[in-house]
């Protein structure tokens, strides 16, 4: 009886855990966001792109708590290791460059992914912190998630495949006039997992 009480404890708990280590993901990501909105208001507001951008966050971070409350473990744990993947890839150069990562700087990345050990000497301290902050977003997704009650967390784990597809057609229309020698869905996997702090 006792050891069923435990069990039941540890099962409330786990997801307040996970929601506070993704909005402590979302949190640590917040000065990009805030350079993003500032850089569409700064000299004229762009509305449009002002209500783009914070549409794909509402929806980014919203199939980021989708994602943790998969019940598939492996498709959970799939998703966690490579949105945190991702989130490693965009940290570390929006730090190191102190830009944000757009579609060119992506592809040269690539292309240059035989200097990694380069980047590690000049950038290691950089890439350390993102993979903290990564871990975190890992942890927070793959966790074990407990009984869900709420209709709109129940909801969310339904969003995000069709969000990382809806950001690759937004991909596939911003670059169509570019030679595409990549598919777009690895960065839309990236950005995804940067909640839309890069568009």
């Amino acid at each position: 009886m006792r050891a069923a009480s435990n069990q039941s404890q540890k099962a409330k708990m786990r997801n307040p855990i996970k929601l506070s280590l993704i909005g402590i993901f979302a949190l640590t990501g917040g000065a990009e966001i805030w350079q993003r909105v500032v850089s569409l208001i700064e000299f004229e507001i762009q509305y449009f792109a002002l209500v783009a951008f914070s549409t794909l966050l509402a929806l980014c971070t919203f199939s980021l708590i989708g994602a943790a409350f998969i019940s598939n473990k492996f498709l959970r744990w799939a998703l966690a290791g490579i949105l945190a993947s991702g989130s490693v890839f965009i940290d570390s150069y929006q730090w190191a460059v102190g830009d944000f990562m757009d579609y060119e700087s992506f592809i040269t990345m690539i292309g240059s992914s035989g200097d990694l050990g380069n980047a590690i000497d000049q950038y290691g301290s950089v890439i350390f912190l993102a993979l903290i902050r990564a871990m975190v977003l890992l942890v927070g997704i793959g966790l074990e998630p407990g009984t869900i009650k709420n209709a709109l967390v129940t909801a969310s784990k339904y969003s995000p495949l069709p969000v990382i597809f809806l950001i690759t057609a937004i991909l596939f229309f911003a670059v169509a006039k570019a030679r595409m020698d990549y598919l777009p869905l690895t960065m839309a996997l990236a950005l995804h997992s940067s909640t839309a702090t890069n568009f």
